[in-house]
């Protein structure tokens, strides 16, 4: 221990300091910069992250919001017809037909469009008035093909329905009835379709419904045509227009 220390600690402090004095100054400024860029690349990755984990939970409750109002309305179109069934006798049965797909696009670089058949079965349930109330639950398949960007796509669509129309016998009579009818019609998509770039189809979409069947004993006949109210596709600017012919059976 040299003189003028008081402890052996002060002797080390003394020693390390001389150390430091012999370190070069760009040696301790390029360290200090490059610690500065790793902190600084760190912080602009937390900062990345946080941004696209905001969006997500954004696009994830949009998506949930969307889903609710969509069941909303479900659920208020049910309790109507529930609530006419109990004033009204109602007529149930079951039905299953053909579809043909006859899909439109508003963006120009889709090529290639073709109409495809698809299939349709489902239960339905009418209340037995002249001016009466139907709603359905239905599983349809039913296919579209195109090409866009020199990359061709063939998706297959499973869906579950519920249409809600609104109904009048124009011809009434013992065995038979005419009958016209408007309504909606809400589509859950059970399978993802990738669309264009890696985005998919809309998982709920809406329709608007104009149909006119026949009645003959307990056997019904109905043409339909779906066209879709909100697009099917963003990316593809599109809306399905269904032409749907099936044969039921009322119980």
């Amino acid at each position: 221990m040299g003189p003028g220390f008081e402890s052996q600690r002060d002797h080390k402090k003394a020693q390390s300091k001389d150390w430091a004095f012999f370190v070069p100054a760009r040696f301790e400024q390029k360290g200090w910069d490059e610690n500065k860029g790793k902190s600084g690349i760190h912080c602009h990755s937390i900062k990345s992250n946080r941004i696209t984990f905001n969006l997500k939970r954004h696009q994830k409750m949009k998506t949930m919001k969307k889903q609710a109002r969509y069941g909303s309305m479900i659920l208020a179109l049910c309790l109507g017809l529930h609530l006419n069934a109990n004033a009204q006798d109602v007529e149930y049965g079951v039905k299953a037909g053909v579809l043909y797909n006859m899909p439109s696009y508003g963006n120009k670089a889709v090529s290639n469009s073709d109409a495809k058949f698809g299939m349709q079965a489902g239960v339905f349930a009418r209340t037995s008035d002249r001016l009466y109330l139907q709603g359905e639950l239905t599983f349809s398949m039913f296919k579209s093909t195109y090409t866009l960007q020199q990359k061709h796509y063939d998706p297959t669509f499973y869906e579950l329905n519920v249409p809600i129309q609104l109904g009048y016998k124009i011809v009434e009579i013992d065995q038979m009835s005419l009958r016209a009818s408007l309504g909606s019609q809400i589509n859950y998509n059970l399978k993802k379709n990738d669309a264009a770039n890696n985005k998919n189809f809309n998982t709920l979409t809406y329709d608007g419904i104009l149909n006119i069947g026949t009645d003959i004993n307990r056997f019904t006949v109905d043409l339909r045509y779906n066209q879709s109210v909100n697009k099917t596709s963003k990316e593809l600017d599109s809306r399905n227009r269904i032409v749907g012919l099936s044969i039921g059976y009322k119980f």
